[in-house]
């Protein structure tokens, strides 16, 4: 092992699940790891792209030393320097090349851009799947490893990614755990959330060339990499796998998109080109808007809007008891929208003793013009799953779309039902759409999404959140486990398929939550779309009620898929401590998974109370076991 590698190991806090790895047990990990994975007798080739321009000698040597550490031994590293103004880290890939034959380096004769370097490299590579490495950058050693031996177990799979980590330019501390979704086209759209580290199946990236020896194109440099993932999400033999695992290590430093997006300007301008033409090619003729929505954390988002076709038939289904008011806020709402939607409104009375309820609810009906209006009793307790079913069954005939939508909820966002429509019309994968829901006056966001909760409760059940805010995305479009159906779309067939709401086990809490999740376990996703907005003036007509038991009954019946979703939030941090430092054995309090530093606490203060007792008691309860 070379003094780079050893550096490496013994100074950077090394993380692939969330918690720091210990380094001496780390070391030998890797040791026995390295020995085991050389006996497989299948070895898939795995060749490493890396353009080179001025890049800082000792970046280049901790990434190649962060590759000759992989326990997955065969790798090949193109570097192809793309005619650098500077040469010191020449003689870093020259000495290397030299040195270890899968190390090999290319020198352009004119300056091709990261495009052109990019393919270059792929056209000079021999492995079965490629793999693009930033020349700053670093892959944690168990990488390729892991990497190898899923597409080992799974060779259908030629499209894998995994979640990604920030390091500093001194490489001792990472920070900005970045946790991905898995593979989402309407979320892909929105941003390049996939990024590093991906691995493609030759084969596949050859189905998408645009023209001799080139996969990634010159002209959206900068959004490059979207632009190829894109074109690769089109074709019908793409086979995504995501690995929640942080294998990749980003380097934060000045001048780099990992630091501050907005230091390569370009990049907003040819992001909204590439999704143009993408929408263009992608049978979207209806009119859309692309806004740029800004960068978080490095990555670019946008938004983007969609019109569905003309007269869809709408059916909005709203439950109510008495407090009027709220529900002709909410009617007008509506009256507000712009759509070309074809409305039917279902108005579900659940039992109202004000007689103003009706009286001024068919007044209003009476002067409405545009929208059809249906009337339903349904009288009894309050189950709102009921409520909601027996309202789509009474339609006499069924719609395209279905939305939910609470009493107590106004629309804000002018062009809320057709850009919902939209989205579920442009992406037949997604189940249900969601919006952003404020407490009134703004006061408080109430809804952004509903996310799976690190920790469990009670007896280890699984909890669900509300996405509030932080680095959670709650202003941007993304996929999520679940959204509110305070409001709610979704397309008729969707919901016939899934047979409507849990009327027994859920009737009122976690409904939403347990219909989301039956979508996800027959393939569907749910989407959030956070740009537009409502008013939940929430607790109104119904007061709070314990919500206990659905919550457990809920991880009784989906235990895999709550689990799952814990792993695959998109967000940064959400699970784990913001930043871990390097330094000496024991220095940082997370180089430990948890159980063992809680252990370790309780065994010195039982070590402090007991004294020379303390050693008579261990034996004792050793004796016991």
């Amino acid at each position: 092992m070379d003094d780079i590698a050893r550096q490496l190991l013994d100074t950077l806090p090394w993380v692939l699940d969330g918690t720091m790895q210990q380094r001496e047990p780390f070391k030998r990990t890797l040791q026995n790891e390295a020995a085991r994975l050389a006996e497989l007798d299948a070895h898939p080739l795995i060749s490493l792209l890396t353009p080179l321009w001025n890049t800082p000698p000792r970046y280049l040597e901790e990434l190649i030393a962060s590759c000759r550490l992989q326990t997955w031994p065969h790798w090949e590293l193109l570097l192809v320097d793309d005619k650098s103004t500077k040469t010191e880290h020449l003689a870093v890939a020259e000495r290397w090349a030299a040195e270890d034959g899968r190390i090999r380096l290319i020198k352009n004769a004119e300056n091709k851009g990261i495009s052109g370097a990019r393919n270059v490299a792929i056209q000079a590579s021999t492995g079965r799947y490629v793999a693009v490495l930033d020349h700053d950058d670093l892959l944690h050693p168990q990488a390729l490893g892991l990497f190898a031996r899923i597409l080992r177990r799974r060779p259908e799979v030629n499209f894998l990614y995994s979640n990604e980590v920030k390091v500093n330019e001194r490489t001792t501390q990472v920070s900005e755990f970045y946790a991905k979704p898995d593979f989402d086209l309407a979320t892909l759209e929105r941003s390049n959330y996939i990024c590093h580290l991906t691995v493609i199946e030759r084969a596949l990236l050859d189905l998408v060339q645009d023209g001799e020896a080139t996969w990634f194109r010159s002209r959206y440099d900068g959004v490059e990499d979207h632009d190829l993932f894109l074109r690769l999400a089109k074709r019908r033999e793409l086979v995504p796998f995501h690995l929640p695992v942080y294998a990749y290590y980003w380097r934060k430093t000045a001048g780099s998109t990992a630091e501050n997006l907005d230091e390569k300007p370009y990049v907003y301008e040819r992001g909204l080109n590439m999704l143009r033409e993408h929408f263009g090619d992608h049978g979207a003729a209806r009119p859309e808007t692309i806004v740029k929505k800004g960068a978080r954390n490095g990555n670019l988002f946008f938004s983007i809007h969609l019109s569905p076709a003309p007269k869809r038939r709408l059916a909005v289904v709203i439950p109510h008891k008495d407090q009027v008011g709220l529900t002709l806020k909410c009617l007008k709402s509506l009256d507000n929208q712009r759509h070309d939607l074809d409305l039917t409104i279902v108005l579900v009375d659940n039992g109202s003793t004000d007689p103003a309820t009706e009286r001024e609810l068919r007044a209003y009906i009476a002067a409405a013009r545009g929208p059809r209006f249906q009337w339903v009793s349904a009288p009894g307790a309050f189950n709102y799953a009921r409520l909601n079913n027996a309202a789509v069954a009474a339609l006499p005939a069924p719609p395209e779309l279905l939305l939910l939508l609470n009493n107590d909820v106004e629309l804000v966002t002018p062009d809320a039902l057709s850009v919902m429509a939209g989205e579920l019309e442009h992406h037949p994968s997604t189940a249900f759409a969601g919006i952003k829901l404020w407490y009134p006056g703004k006061d408080g966001l109430q809804h952004g999404g509903i996310r799976i909760t690190p920790p469990t409760a009670g007896l280890g059940f699984h909890k669900t959140t509300h996405i509030l805010g932080g680095r959670e995305y709650v202003d941007d479009e993304h996929v999520v486990h679940a959204v509110s159906f305070a409001c709610a779309m979704v397309r008729f067939p969707v919901w016939k398929e899934l047979c409507g709401l849990e009327e027994e086990l859920f009737p009122n809490g976690f409904g939403d939550v347990e219909i989301c999740t039956r979508a996800i376990q027959r393939g569907y996703a749910n989407f959030y779309l956070g740009t537009l907005e409502g008013i939940h003036h929430e607790s109104k007509t119904r007061r709070a009620q314990s919500e206990e038991l659905e919550a457990s009954i809920l991880s009784l019946l989906y235990p895999a898929e709550l689990a799952h979703a814990r792993r695959i939030q998109m967000g940064y941090d959400l699970h784990l401590a913001g930043t871990l430092t390097g330094g000496g054995e024991g220095s940082n309090w997370f180089e430990m998974h948890l159980r063992y530093r809680v252990a370790d606490k309780v065994n010195e203060a039982v070590k402090k109370l007991a004294g020379p007792l303390h050693k008579a008691l261990k034996r004792k309860l050793a004796d016991q076991r």
